[in-house]
């Protein structure tokens, strides 16, 4: 019965801190999905002896000290990220995720008992019609084929046999706009020991909507706020993301917003708070910044539906001449929501 309560304290804990953080608009869409495997049960009951069930407030009770020792570790957490506001988080060198949001995590695979192994890495887990599709196999390949195919029906679309140069299996593979959104890339790799199949999964959409311009920052209260425009192609509930860095490119906050927008010219604002800027004493002689690494997201209306993503003309923004002490220095004040749920979290924690 504890290994069942405390795999399912566990659970209930992960959950919560999954509703908590999402919540803040901070969420971000990655290719790759972890799970985590629970331990099974090994209780055995003796024959022929009847266990007495359980009430209700009895099963709480032996639940409340895993759950008050979970919910006492993400008080703090969470009481520290309402400090800032949910549109513009601190960020820093180890949020590798929102440093690079379009990242393809590498697939490999072990080819002997040695330790020896394939890997495969694509340049970027989201294309657009018509980019090429790069990739990158190492390890201690003799011959390898890549097919390109419908993630859905495994209709193939495009194959081809590949030669190492200089030792490194690399190179493009074009793409065609007619391909569907979801394809699979497959090698066949043949090793010394044997032929290893490693499978990656990958998007080549046509961008929902383009950022075409963003506009230089003005003040407004506590915040550095920025208009971007957007030609959207199809209409929606968007989440545009931005990651604004010092000009020695050091992260600052990760900045959030959304919006329904219709297609044509849409504008979208995104704001850093001063929050985010004063954490060091120098803070306050900052006056060249970057906005960069946008992410342009149409959001999933229906359930089912895949969430769609659009692309960005500016690569980088720069800021040269915006000074941040002319910023109110206003604390965030949290919303009656997210109040409620810090309330929520204390009293699990008592």
């Amino acid at each position: 019965m504890k290994k069942y309560v405390l795999v399912f304290s566990l659970l209930f804990i992960m959950a919560l801190v999954g509703y908590v953080w999402l919540d803040q608009n901070t969420g971000v869409t990655t290719p790759n999905v972890s799970t985590v495997d629970t331990p099974n049960s090994d209780i055995t009951l003796p024959p022929k002896v009847a266990q007495p069930a359980l009430k209700t407030t009895e099963i709480i009770n032996k639940q409340a000290l895993p759950l008050a020792q979970a919910a006492q570790n993400i008080v703090p957490m969470y009481a520290h990220t309402l400090t800032f506001p949910p549109y513009s988080q601190p960020l820093s060198h180890n949020d590798f995720t929102l440093l690079n949001p379009n990242h393809f995590y590498p697939i490999k695979m072990p080819t002997n008992d040695t330790g020896s192994e394939v890997s495969l890495a694509l340049s970027k887990y989201r294309y657009h019609p018509p980019e090429t599709i790069e990739y990158l196999l190492t390890g201690d390949i003799t011959t390898a084929q890549i097919i390109i195919s419908d993630q859905t029906s495994s209709t193939v679309l495009s194959q081809v046999q590949v030669t190492p140069v200089n030792g490194v299996y690399s190179g493009k593979i074009a793409g065609k706009s007619s391909w569907p959104a979801s394809l699979s890339f497959t090698v066949k790799a043949q090793t010394p020991e044997n032929q290893v199949n490693l499978v990656a999964n990958f998007q080549y959409q046509a961008p929902s909507a383009t950022l075409v311009k963003v506009h230089p920052p003005y003040t407004k209260h506590a915040d550095m706020v920025f208009d971007l425009t957007l030609d959207v192609h199809q209409k929606g509930i968007y989440r545009v993301r931005a990651n604004l860095l010092d000009q020695d490119n050091n992260p600052i906050s990760h900045l959030v917003s959304k919006a329904r927008l219709k297609d044509g010219l849409q504008t979208i604002k995104l704001a850093a708070h001063q929050s985010v800027f004063f954490q060091q004493s120098s803070a306050s002689t900052a006056t060249q910044f970057i906005l960069t690494q946008f992410v342009i997201e149409k959001m999933s209306s229906l359930p089912g539906e895949k969430a769609q993503f659009g692309d960005s003309k500016v690569k980088q923004y720069d800021i040269n001449d915006f000074y941040i002490d002319g910023l109110d220095r206003q604390d965030y004040q949290p919303s009656a929501h997210e109040k409620q749920k810090l309330a929520f979290l204390k009293s699990l924690a008592e």
